[in-house]
């Protein structure tokens, strides 16, 4: 199996992510990084794409992550609360 990544994927892009796991929210998570909800939501968007990889289930602005993806970011679920959007 060949993993193909492309050049978009970033550090901060990883950092956004593993803040979203962590917060499970996206208000909370930009909050956090001192950046918009949308900046977040557009930066985990364009990550799934770089990796080739889905890493949530869309439920209307809800993202929630997908099994496995929790242990991609290193944390439990659940840990901090239910996923929720914030816009």
């Amino acid at each position: 199996m060949k993993l193909t990544l492309d050049n978009d994927l970033t550090i901060r892009k990883l950092l956004i992510f593993s803040c979203y796991m962590e917060t499970e929210n996206l208000a909370r998570a930009a909050e956090t990084l001192g950046i918009s909800t949308v900046s977040v939501h557009r930066a985990l968007h364009t990550l799934e794409e770089s990796l080739h990889c889905p890493l949530f289930e869309h439920k209307g602005r809800n993202l929630v992550a997908l099994p496995g993806r929790y242990d991609a970011a290193g944390i439990q679920p659940g840990s901090a609360g239910h996923a929720e959007s914030g816009h």
